[in-house]
């Protein structure tokens, strides 16, 4: 992560390339975006709030130079990029996902982390956009339909606070991390500039587990085993 941000971008602009100590070229719509993800779960990993505040940054950037407003949408290459005879917009995901399909994915995330109602709009019209075809042609569309499954049930939010290290908040963090949750986004430890955190923890400072949905939340937790039920009964909404 320091790699990339003290040698790929420069100015706020993501680099495509990077050898021999040289770094070259323009950024696409899928360099910004897969950046900035980095950065999202670089924060989930270390509840440094300096790597949110880099996803966000390299996220409005992306905003500035790939979206179009008369086409509603994100273009793959910025608009200053060289003219080419057609601007491209790959939507379909291959063996690397489409620049689109992680676009929508962070802003789906840094929405739900930091309550951005702009933020999940965007994203959830990027995949609105591309609905039908994932319907009859779901194979092409795997990394899309995950950022749909966002959209449409919402993130599942996990808020904890408390003293990071301390062993209730270790508790409450590992029964969160060790499950497999698709949809979750993180936030825990300092409430400082992470909407997700604000106005949530004891007074006196214990660890407290919230699990929530469009920024919802239900009662605080304070145990592992209260917070694996509440867990269990928030990704248990999505079964049939």
């Amino acid at each position: 992560g320091d790699f990339l941000f003290r040698e790929m971008v420069r100015d706020g602009r993501v680099m495509r390339v990077h050898k021999d100590g040289v770094t070259k070229g323009g950024g696409f719509l899928e360099d910004y975006a897969a950046v900035a993800l980095a950065a999202v779960a670089l924060y989930e990993l270390t509840l440094d709030t300096g790597w949110l505040t880099r996803a966000q940054e390299i996220s409005a950037q992306m905003v500035r130079w790939f979206w179009d407003d008369g086409m509603g949408g994100f273009f793959d290459t910025a608009h200053d990029h060289e003219v080419l005879i057609a601007r491209p917009r790959e939507r379909t995901d291959n063996a690397v996902p489409a620049g689109n399909s992680l676009a929508a994915e962070l802003l789906l995330r840094l929405g739900a982390v930091q309550a951005n109602a702009e933020e999940r709009r965007r994203g959830a019209w990027v995949v609105e956009t591309v609905g039908e075809a994932m319907y009859r042609y779901p194979a092409a569309f795997g990394h899309a339909l995950g950022a749909a499954e966002l959209a449409v049930h919402g993130a599942l939010e996990v808020a904890i606070t408390g003293t990071p290290a301390a062993p209730d908040f270790e508790v409450l963090l590992r029964e969160t991390t060790e499950r497999y949750l698709p949809s979750l986004v993180l936030a825990a430890g300092v409430a400082r500039g992470v909407a997700l955190l604000d106005g949530r923890g004891a007074p006196d400072g214990r660890a407290m587990a919230y699990v929530c949905r469009g920024n919802v939340c239900e009662a605080p937790e304070t145990d592992a085993g209260s917070l694996a039920r509440a867990l269990e009964r928030a990704t248990g909404e999505l079964s049939p």
